[in-house]
């Protein structure tokens, strides 16, 4: 691996969240557009119901098929769980085997978050469309 690859952010918040172990690991992971073994999230992206809830496609077990899952009750809970994981990672008193991510690798992260978003039926629900 190069050293701008172990640099990245991506990196860092995958060796974090220890990959596929955390919902949170597994979805940078799905992010990055790869599938490892499951558990994971196919990386398609997400999906926001108009009540709020995120949904992913998921696997469980090798060979199960491809299931739709609620990753979490709400949008404001995945927000949530990226900014702790974000604040860690640029807590540079956090004891991690690799230097701290900056603002900037920060504010790319959550714009990857927001790109991973393919749908958003909240945005349907607030529309007066005639």
């Amino acid at each position: 691996m190069s050293e701008a690859a172990r640099n990245s952010w991506q990196y860092k918040a995958i060796t974090w969240a220890k990959g596929n172990q955390s919902q949170v690991g597994a979805l940078v992971v799905a992010m990055c557009g790869r599938i490892t073994n499951p558990p994971c999230f196919n990386p398609c992206g997400l999906k926001i119901k108009e009540d709020g809830r995120v949904l992913a496609l998921a696997k469980k077990n090798p060979g199960d098929p491809w299931a739709v899952e609620c990753v979490y009750l709400a949008v404001e809970d995945m927000v949530s769980a990226f900014r702790s994981m974000a604040d860690i990672l640029q807590d540079r008193a956090s004891n991690l085997p690799f230097d701290p991510i900056t603002d900037a690798d920060r504010e790319d992260m959550f714009n990857e978050l927001r790109m991973f978003i393919f749908n958003d039926e909240r945005a349907r629900k607030d529309a007066n469309i005639k």
